[in-house]
């Protein structure tokens, strides 16, 4: 039994050493990155409503930010523990409708964005290349009236694209079968801690943290996700030629078959998040058959095995863009095996969301996709029209999703 516990050990730490040779090598997932552009070639192709700002939390905390005019640098300031507990503070209060967000948005706009009024004066659209705890930012709730998306650094950002005629795969609400395969799964072990930011198991909403073995027991098993299901025929009714895989055709082994042969992923499901080992991070297939070499269970590992050609994907669960934050790589989980597998934008949640209200989101974003709009503005536009629509308006169902890009 003692030989038994240290190999368990044994087999997580080099689980986690492996996930850390990665990170460190980029060779192995395939990354190349260009070099960094100087500020000028940076300024030359952005549009004159756009401003790039790439945040720096050292010791004495920056802003860099590059317009069409060039290159500005802006003291901010922040004391670093204080704005730590600033951003959990509206962390915690977009966890619920309940919760009033205004003041805890009001202060990090001082520290943030203010600083910066002169060269974003009259810019609609903004890149913003966060930093440290700045990723767990809602960046749409403190700059309501422009365009966001983030980046993991100005110098790699190649711009917005739209995607003229998408060639779309959708994998929703899977058939999750018995508990036992939750409270089973190798991924999910007592050294291995996962945090649940899931869909909703049963109720409306739910802790951001719990236990998952407390959380399948409590609710009898995981819920399936009408939600889910709805965003599947809202995408299919805006693009007929979408192809859908849902309920037990949603497994996992036909996904990564197929996943490189489409250029919009829609995967719309319950997601743990593993901060012990983010690359263990995982989204929930189908339950396999039993003859099935699989597990139901993608993460971000195995995505960052796959060989992607997607314009967009779009990962419709919970805390899909949360994850270990290293410094150079941003944040490491889900959202960054996507993207190093080649995927060019992404849409990532930063807390639990609700199963309706992001159906109805989906349902806008799509829409305006179909509109020939850019994923940012896309974005955007479901931002505001939850935002407007009164039973969704509270930032806890609309502010919660981001659009990531990364180089071209």
């Amino acid at each position: 039994m003692e030989l038994g516990e240290q190999l368990k050990k044994l087999e997580v730490a080099q689980a986690i050493r492996e996930d850390q040779l990665t990170l460190r090598h980029p060779t192995l997932a395939r990354l190349r990155p260009r070099p960094p552009r100087a500020s000028k070639a940076l300024a030359a192709p952005l549009p004159a409503n756009t401003a790039l700002i790439e945040y720096s939390l050292t010791e004495k905390p920056l802003a860099f930010v590059v317009t069409k005019k060039g290159l500005s640098v802006h003291a901010l300031p922040l004391n670093l523990p204080n704005l730590t507990r600033q951003i959990a503070a509206l962390q915690s209060a977009c966890q619920s409708e309940s919760k009033e967000t205004k003041s805890a948005v009001r202060s990090l706009v001082q520290s943030l964005i203010a600083p910066l009024a002169k060269p974003l004066s009259g810019k609609t659209r903004l890149i913003i290349c966060p930093d440290g705890a700045l990723w767990d930012l809602p960046f749409a709730l403190l700059c309501p009236k422009q365009t966001v998306s983030l980046a993991h650094s100005a110098s790699f950002w190649r711009g917005d694209r739209t995607i003229a005629s998408p060639k779309i795969l959708v994998y929703a609400n899977p058939e999750l079968g018995p508990q036992a395969r939750f409270t089973l799964c190798p991924i999910i072990t007592p050294d291995r801690p996962i945090k649940i930011p899931d869909r909703p198991i049963k109720t409306p909403d739910r802790d951001l943290v719990s236990a998952l073995e407390d959380a399948v027991t409590r609710a009898g098993a995981l819920s399936a996700l009408p939600g889910a299901e709805s965003e599947a025929r809202a995408i299919a009714k805006h693009f007929p030629g979408a192809v859908v895989r849902r309920g037990n055709a949603a497994q996992e082994t036909s996904f990564i078959k197929e996943a490189g042969q489409f250029s919009l992923l829609h995967l719309a499901s319950h997601a743990f998040l593993n901060n012990a080992a983010p690359m263990l991070s995982s989204l929930v297939l189908s339950a396999p058959a039993l003859e099935s070499t699989d597990d139901g269970f993608l993460t971000a590992r195995e995505v960052l095995s796959l060989t992607l050609n997607a314009e967009l994907v779009v990962l419709s669960a919970c805390n899909t863009g949360q994850g270990e934050k290293q410094l150079g790589e941003g944040v490491i989980g889900l959202s960054w095996a996507f993207l190093a597998a080649g995927a060019q934008q992404l849409v990532v949640t930063q807390w639990s969301v609700n199963d309706e209200a992001t159906a109805r989101f989906m349902d806008f974003f799509y829409t305006a996709l179909k509109e020939k709009k850019s994923p940012a503005d896309a974005l955007h536009q479901a931002h505001r029209a939850l935002q407007q629509s009164g039973k969704w308006r509270h930032p806890h169902y609309w502010a919660g999703f981001s659009l990531i890009g990364t180089t071209t």
